[in-house]
């Protein structure tokens, strides 16, 4: 089964289509940080472009107990090499000032689309060199596609990367690349379990966008509760189960809903029972294609 990680966006952002709380104050912050140290969890997602998060966990987090991971910010690739080394050093050196570390757990390119580019090597490079100067242990990228992160296996060597997976977002295990990483020995963090909490959602709080999927979004529910389950464990434990995750990225708003999540993440089921309910429709399952009224 797969470890559980602290997603930190709603640290320092209003995130989630189901988040009606807003971005999370400093003592809920301090309240999730205590329950996830009782229940060992060590492992914290932030980028810099998450809004304050880096420096909320930089404020909360004892020092070098724990693991970071967190992304670079845009990075301006109109520019000679020795350029985008030092945007992607300064980057780096901000994180680990905001979080108040010496070095971080992992450290990933937030766009995909910079390694994939012409200036892709150069870009790496720079990566590697911070691992080199031990600032990073673990480099890699997060990713939104199956088809980008098997372009990315085949030309870079990834210590890390992170995806989407959930119960509808299932491209990553169907196009066979997840194993891929696994068999190359990349660390996987899966992130979106939730689907940004729709999958979650009661049906009337559901936004009208959604309207063309909802027979897919009952028969979900439906199914949940003919194995058994609450729409919680299947979500959660379709992807805790994945035998080729390591890591599942999974924020919260308070210490209640941080400890519901660490206890239903033990739920066991069979994840082929699952398989079944994936959908391609990427207005569906892509969050940044969302168009939602305010």
């Amino acid at each position: 089964m797969a470890n559980l990680a602290l997603g930190t966006v709603q640290f320092g952002l209003s995130y989630g289509v189901s988040n009606t709380q807003g971005q999370v104050c400093l003592n809920d912050v301090k309240e999730i940080i205590q329950v996830s140290k009782m229940n060992n969890i060590d492992t914290f997602d932030t980028a810099s472009l998450y809004g304050e998060s880096e420096k909320v966990l930089g404020a909360v987090l004892e020092p070098f107990n724990h693991r970071v991971v967190t992304k670079t910010p845009h990075i301006c690739l109109n520019s000679v090499e020795h350029e985008i080394f030092r945007q992607i050093e300064n980057s780096c050196l901000s994180s680990l000032k905001n979080i108040g570390q010496s070095a971080v757990y992992g450290l990933l390119i937030h766009r995909a689309e910079d390694l994939l580019c012409e200036q892709g090597p150069v870009v790496w490079r720079a990566m590697k060199s911070l691992r080199s100067r031990g600032l990073v242990q673990k480099i890699g990228v997060s990713v939104y596609t199956p088809e980008s992160l098997d372009m990315i296996l085949d030309n870079y060597d990834i210590d890390l990367v992170q995806l989407p997976l959930n119960l509808f977002d299932q491209r990553m295990i169907h196009s066979c690349v997840l194993k891929k990483a696994k068999k190359l020995g990349v660390e996987i963090h899966t992130r979106s379990v939730y689907l940004q909490g729709l999958l979650l959602m009661p049906q009337e709080k559901i936004p009208a966008y959604f309207n063309l999927h909802q027979n897919l979004l009952k028969r979900f529910h439906q199914k949940a509760q003919d194995l058994g389950f609450s729409a919680q464990q299947a979500a959660l434990g379709f992807v805790m189960n994945q035998s080729d995750a390591d890591y599942v990225v999974v924020g919260a708003c308070n210490a209640k809903q941080w400890q519901e999540t660490i206890t239903t993440s033990t739920t066991v089921l069979n994840v082929e029972d699952w398989y079944d309910i994936a959908n391609e429709d990427t207005h569906l399952i892509d969050p940044s294609l969302w168009r939602i009224a305010a």
